[in-house]
């Protein structure tokens, strides 16, 4: 019989021996995930947010970590651009480390929810045995964004480091006359910031001239490997001349937040002023030449001066009413055939054929804006984030995703993108959207000219 007290004893040494394992396994060191999103107080609408992943492991990585496309509401998302790599010392443990950076520019004024980040990765264990897939999860992060005070009488916002606005004009004289044309074109850019965020312009009608707006051409530029971010929208116009006079192309300017200085501040370009003359008279259409006789031997034929009256009198009279016909009804006609190709090129299905165009080209760039602009015009104004939302093909989404890494990856110049696969799976997703939303068709088009 053993003793009460060494009966105690012997527990107590052998649990310890048990839990020994536990506490040796929780001491090795293990892969974590942390993260972090700058800046922390409140932002401007269209300032850049940024969210830090990092994922650490006490070896190295067997093969490069899978950070999933974030979607945050009523914002724009940009994918990672490249990886940083990271060495540090944890508790005198030797830590390998890879960052991704996720930029989140909100468009609108509130409190913004960004969803926790999964990844996925391998790392080498002991021996250098490869791991299973080990997946690690991040928390969610909330910030706010507002307007300041002085841009909140706007009907709409940019926010940029810089702005610049020009104009070319087409001829550069000042004098014009009747039936003349005269082609502006406006260029403004932003930088440190995307092309969608500047407003499309409407171009009102003046008496006297007849105007012919052309397809309006939004780009980005940069943003790759730290170069700056360049947005460019071109915008351009032919106007006719129909009636002479004076006339005046109004200014265009637009109000932009400057992110570094924090105030208000104005990209114009100025009015365009020219003279249209009356048109030189036109030249008599039929000259009459002297009639003459020619006679031959003793027969000639004598010309039927009656019949070439009525003849002149007829072609005068058709000519006289064709002129004043086409002086009257040659600029209604004018006007309805512009105001039918504006509504044309302001069509979803104009949109959409430009869409399929910049697919079946294999144009990334030009792909992603043409999808942001076909979006709006279908009533998904949160643009990516709101497609992302309506569909659920698979294959759309990934496709899109693929264009974004062509777009803005880090190795976007090494593959060639192919549009086609894409514009197949939008094509299936309009024929059934379009159908689910035929009962409340309606229009689409954003808030237009600023002025």
């Amino acid at each position: 019989m053993i003793p009460l007290q060494f009966r105690n004893r012997f527990k107590r040494i052998f649990t310890v021996f048990l839990l020994l394992p536990v506490f040796v396994a929780a001491q090795q060191p293990g892969p974590f995930i942390r993260a972090e999103i700058k800046p922390k107080s409140k932002v401007i609408i269209g300032e850049t947010v940024v969210l830090e992943v990092d994922i650490l492991v006490p070896t190295w990585f067997s093969k490069a970590p899978q950070f999933p496309v974030i979607n945050v509401e009523n914002a724009i998302t940009l994918p990672p651009e490249r990886s940083m790599n990271l060495t540090e010392q944890i508790d005198s443990e030797s830590y390998a480390g890879i960052r991704r950076e996720y930029k989140i520019i909100p468009q609108l004024p509130g409190t913004y929810y960004v969803p926790s980040v999964t990844v996925g990765f391998y790392y080498a264990l002991e021996n250098a045995r490869p791991s299973a897939l080990t997946t690690l999860k991040t928390r969610p992060f909330t910030f706010t964004a507002e307007l300041p005070p002085e841009a909140r009488g706007l009907s709409y916002f940019i926010a940029a480091s810089r702005m610049t606005a020009s104009q070319k004009r087409s001829p550069q004289t000042d004098t014009l006359r009747v039936g003349d044309a005269l082609e502006r074109t406006l260029t403004f850019k932003v930088y440190d910031a995307l092309a969608m965020v500047i407003p499309p312009l409407a171009f009102d009608s003046i008496p006297g001239l007849a105007v012919y707006p052309h397809s309006p051409i939004v780009e980005d530029f940069g943003g790759e490997r730290g170069s700056q971010r360049i947005g460019q929208r071109i915008e351009s116009v032919t106007y006719i001349v129909q009636d002479s006079g004076r006339y005046t192309l109004p200014a265009v300017e637009f109000s932009w937040w400057n992110i570094h200085r924090k105030r208000l501040q104005t990209a114009r370009v100025p009015a365009i002023r020219f003279y249209a003359q009356k048109a030189p008279e036109q030249a008599a259409l039929f000259p009459v030449e002297q009639d003459t006789l020619t006679a031959e031997g003793e027969a000639a034929d004598e010309l039927d001066y009656t019949k070439m009256t009525i003849l002149l009198l007829s072609a005068t009279l058709i000519l006289m009413l064709f002129y004043r016909l086409t002086r009257r009804y040659a600029p209604e006609f004018k006007r309805r055939y512009s105001d039918y190709k504006h509504q044309w090129q302001e069509s979803e299905k104009a949109c959409f054929a430009c869409l399929r165009k910049a697919c079946m080209h294999n144009r990334p760039r030009e792909t992603v804006q043409r999808l942001l602009d076909w979006t709006g015009k279908i009533g998904l104004h949160s643009g990516l984030n709101a497609l992302f939302a309506e569909s659920a093909d698979e294959r759309l989404v990934r496709e899109i995703q693929n264009l974004m890494g062509q777009v803005y990856g880090k190795d976007a110049s090494k593959t060639t993108w192919q549009g086609r696969r894409l514009y197949a799976a939008l094509k299936r997703f309009r024929k059934s959207y379009l159908k689910k939303t035929a009962g409340m068709r309606r229009s689409y088009l954003p808030p237009l000219n600023p002025l």
